[in-house]
């Protein structure tokens, strides 16, 4: 290169002095250059930027770590609490299917009963409705059916009974265990790894409940079944309201007689309507009937009110044809003259009788000065006009042909003659001196024959009266006795026929009465044991209250891992210089704090304060339910009852407490069992 180029290109460069002297200068120079100082304090300041940052995210991870470990606790006492309620709403559902079934059994003797009164009612009416006789043997045999049928099903559903109350106390002790093991389960699995396990631990282990009492079933079976007759008869006016509160008393009758031991069985008074006069075969099966027991009594008596029927004359049948139920007819009609009397019998309701007009002849006796009958004879029609009655032959073709209708069209129109046989209108008389009317009914006679006319039946009464005073000369009036004794003038001597309408037989009447139902024995002996230790429901323990410890379940969550100390300690370790640092006790006592998390949940029955606050509504109704509480300690005189009372208008919030013990103002609702969550999303629920 040409050196003509140096002094333009190359810069001019001292030269080193001899002996050293330009590097003393290079040493100053570089001592007092102050390029790239913020650098230093750069470093200085990141590295504790970092430090804080790791300070920081620590700091969140183990917040992170213990709101993780606290819902873990919340959701295994929840989860523990809710499996207890569903275990109570289980057996509450099996003490409703249990009354259920004996409401069943229940309905079986009350339907027997009525069927039992109604047999007396279709003897007494068959009189008047003969078809009714027909429908006595049906409705006997319905009877035994229902009766068939009851001690079947009482069978089947007492096994049914001891098997639900065995699975009762089963879930008793069988709910807890399965609580904790699915909340533990599930809830460890769901919060892994933040904790290694969590579980919730009841203060019992069992259910708080007990054995009830059989009767208490039977009360419940009687509301489902007064229930149900509400039900059906509410849509009828009037009538339903009668009807409803008939049946109650039945029901409450039957439920006496049929669950309850510390009494005798009771009665129930039936209305029923008997016929008169009552035989002693009726009498005794009434009292059969009373005890629920008919037997050869009320076939006899059955059979009496046929053979009570008249003949197609209105008499009874020829002793010669039919010697006993031509004795037994005669025999009828006299006490029936004197039973059916006005006056005699009360709530009498409707009579049998027959009417035919009768021609009599009579003639005046000079002798006894007085009008004698010559001649007494019922006339045509030659069969009497009867109410309220048939004859034997269709009364005997109709009890055997069951299958004819007595609907209620017939027995209207059968029954449709009402009235009473010789009764005469009440009339007002404006003054004495009005004479009362010719047309009126003699008085009752209870005489069944005459004396001067042997074989012809005496009426019970006639309106002779009128003939009398339009056919007999003085309008029936004795004249003066002449002095001879001679006939009086105008009377004639062949004598006067009369001829008049008279009731010539009375059958019978019916009678409106109460029978009293004396329930057997038998009855009670099927129903729950005496000790309560078979088929009876559970109730809550006596003693035990809402809110105490027995409801209680508490939740713990725990995490023994040693991933963020083990970094920690190893990171002092290394700041430290490889030194072994002693920890102070108060870090190891909050690491030992930090690494368990403690909650408390309960049941309980979500009442409304009116309806079902008593404790024996508690196992009648689906409503318990779970919610958290604020963590105590068990035991101590912390007031737990009292602080969870709950208000008619506030039962389903749960306040929840903050770690600290403050009070963070957050309610949930109660958790409602019929939709609660699954234990995987409990998670979730709990808010912090």
């Amino acid at each position: 290169m040409s050196t003509d180029l140096c002094p333009s290109m190359c810069p001019s460069t001292p030269a080193a002095a001899p002996g050293g002297a330009g590097a003393g200068s290079t040493r100053d120079d570089l001592y007092r250059n102050q390029d790239g100082a913020i650098m230093v304090i750069g470093v200085f300041i990141a590295i504790v930027l970092v430090g804080l940052l790791f300070y920081v995210s620590g700091v969140a991870s183990a917040c992170f770590r213990h709101e993780r470990m606290q819902d873990a606790a919340d959701a295994v006492a929840l989860a523990t609490a809710i499996g207890h309620a569903r275990g109570m709403n289980l057996i509450v559902f099996i003490n409703l299917v249990m009354a259920a079934l004996v409401a069943i059994l229940l309905a079986l003797k009350l339907i027997e009963l009525m069927l039992t009164a109604l047999e007396l009612i279709l003897a007494a009416i068959s009189w008047f409705v003969p078809p009714a006789a027909g429908a006595i043997p049906v409705v006997d045999r319905a009877r035994s059916f229902v009766h068939d049928v009851h001690d079947t099903a009482k069978d089947i559903i007492d096994n049914i009974l001891i098997g639900l109350n065995m699975a009762e106390r089963a879930i008793a002790y069988i709910t807890p265990a399965q609580s904790v093991l699915m909340g533990t389960t599930k809830v460890t699995e769901n919060y892994q790894p933040t904790v290694d396990f969590a579980i919730g631990i009841p203060t019992r282990i069992s259910l708080p409940v007990e054995n009830d009492t059989y009767n208490v079933l039977c009360d419940r079976a009687e509301i489902v079944l007064k229930g149900l007759i509400d039900w059906a008869t509410d849509p009828i006016p009037f009538i339903g309201k009668v009807i409803s509160m008939a049946m109650g008393a039945l029901l409450t009758g039957v439920k006496h007689a049929y669950c309850y031991h510390d009494q005798e069985a009771p009665s129930a008074d039936v209305e029923i309507t008997r016929m008169l006069p009552l035989s002693a075969a009726g009498r005794q099966c009434e009292e059969d009937k009373a005890n629920l027991n008919p037997g050869e009594a009320c076939s006899q008596w059955e059979q009496e009110l046929l053979e009570r029927h008249p003949e197609s004359n209105g008499d009874c049948v020829d002793a010669s044809s039919d010697r006993d139920r031509s004795a037994l007819c005669k025999g009828t009609l006299v006490e029936a003259r004197q039973r059916c009397q006005p006056g005699v019998e009360k709530d009498i309701t409707s009579y049998s009788w027959s009417e035919q007009e009768v021609e009599e002849h009579v003639v005046f006796d000079t002798t006894t000065w007085s009008w004698r009958r010559t001649e007494y004879k019922y006339v045509e029609p030659p069969d009497p006009t009867t109410h309220n009655t048939s004859t034997y032959s269709d009364a005997l073709a109709a009890s055997q042909n069951e299958s004819r209708d007595f609907g209620e069209s017939e027995l209207d129109q059968k029954s449709g003659d009402k009235g009473v046989p010789c009764q005469n209108p009440y009339i007002y008389y404006r003054d004495d001196l009005t004479p009362p009317p010719d047309d009126l009914w003699s008085e009752w006679n209870v005489q069944t024959t005459w004396e001067e006319f042997p074989g012809v039946t005496r009426p019970v009464c006639d309106k002779r009266q009128k003939a009398v005073k339009d056919v007999l000369p003085n309008g029936g009036e004795i004249p003066p006795e002449t002095p001879d004794h001679s006939l009086p003038a105008g009377f004639n001597p062949a004598g006067y026929t009369l001829r008049y309408p008279a009731v010539k037989q009375v059958y019978g009447c019916t009678q409106k009465g109460k029978l009293q139902m004396k329930f057997p024995d038998e009855w009670s002996s099927t129903a729950g044991s005496q000790n309560d230790d078979d088929k009876v429901p559970q109730k809550v323990e006596e003693g035990v209250e809402l809110g105490s410890e027995d409801f209680q379940i508490r939740g713990i969550a725990a995490h023994f891992g040693q991933q963020g100390p083990n970094k920690a300690e190893r990171g002092l370790f290394h700041g430290a210089f490889d030194r072994q640092v002693a920890p102070e006790s108060w870090v190891e006592a909050a690491r030992i704090a930090d690494k368990i998390a403690v909650a408390q949940a309960e049941y309980y029955f979500n009442h409304n304060g009116v309806d079902n606050a008593d404790r024996k509504e508690w196992m009648w109704h689906m409503d318990w339910r779970a919610r958290l509480v604020r963590f105590r300690m068990p035991g101590g005189d912390d007031n737990q009852q009292q602080n969870n009372q709950q208000q008619p208008n506030d039962m389903s919030l749960a306040s929840l407490g903050s770690v600290a013990g403050e009070d963070l103002n957050i309610d949930i609702g109660s958790v409602d069992l019929q939709g609660a969550p699954s234990l995987d999303s409990i998670g979730e629920l709990i808010v912090h």
